[in-house]
């Protein structure tokens, strides 16, 4: 529950309601996406698991394939902000929006990094190191109120994102030092799908600028939409192959791009 009792303790009941919905709200939304890769992951780590060139292969590829939805998702939800929370919980909602746009970034950038790692873990049967990110995670969420509450609900909000990237960094660390291997690839896999969203980003900042309501918003986000996927498809073949065919339910070649392999390190034999 993301700790939303705290919500309570230290600001007024509003501003629970606020923190409340738009997470619950951003989180399913999320949550979508994540049970699009999370069963079959585990199935096909569980069966190499003993096999960790391939497993890590799995993992560097799912990622790669996945953070090209769960990036510009995002980017999406923050732009489009003021638009989703008027959608989700109509008028009356407004101060809800920021919330909504923190939460899409923090959040989509967890689907992409965090919870492959803990899928990882989960797959090999060690589900102590989940145990201990989501360690992190709640004393990283109680220190935001701690520390930040103080303040106002704003730097709490902004310290509440952050942790989302701390504990991706820690899960890095845990990968490294659990699995043996290299985990900068995965934050490699993050740096195309960004780049891919800029261009979109900027349209939506322009459709807003110019001319917004709800129409407007809803071509806005239906063209933004249409602009990432001709990026995609144009500068990425191959991985927009493979999406289709996760998206469809098939399976994808495990192949990994050169620059990939050559960051890949060597696993020792029999690691944990």
């Amino acid at each position: 529950n993301d700790f939303k009792f705290l919500i309570v303790y230290y600001f007024d009941q509003t501003t629970n309601g606020l923190y409340k919905n738009a997470f619950s709200t951003v989180s399913g939304i999320v949550a979508i996406v994540v049970a699009i890769y999370s069963s079959i992951m585990v199935s096909l780590l569980s069966r190499t698991q003993n096999d960790r060139a391939t497993f890590s292969k799995i993992i560097l590829k799912y990622q790669r394939i996945i953070s090209f939805i769960t990036i510009p998702m995002g980017f999406g939800i923050f732009f489009y902000k003021d638009f989703l929370t008027s959608v989700f919980f109509g008028s009356g909602w407004e101060d809800a929006a920021i919330i909504v746009g923190l939460f899409g970034i923090g959040l989509s950038f967890n689907a992409s990094l965090t919870i492959f790692i803990m899928t990882a873990f989960t797959s090999l049967g060690k589900p102590i190191w989940n145990i201990l990110i989501n360690a992190i995670t709640t004393i990283g969420v109680i220190l935001s109120f701690v520390l930040f509450a103080k303040y106002g609900f704003t730097y709490f909000l902004i310290s509440r994102i952050c942790v989302f990237f701390i504990v991706g960094l820690c899960s890095m660390l845990l990968m490294f030092l659990v699995l043996k291997t290299n985990p900068l690839p995965m934050l490699y896999n993050l740096f195309i799908p960004f780049a891919l969203s800029l261009p979109m980003s900027a349209f939506a900042v322009f459709q807003q600028n110019v001319k917004s309501g709800l129409v407007f918003n809803a071509i806005g986000i239906i063209s933004c939409i249409i602009i990432y996927f001709v990026e995609f498809y144009f500068s990425q073949p191959d991985s927009f192959k493979d999406f289709l065919k996760l998206a469809l339910g098939r399976e994808i070649s495990l192949e990994i791009n050169m620059v990939l392999c050559f960051c890949l390190s060597t696993l020792h034999h029999g690691g944990a």
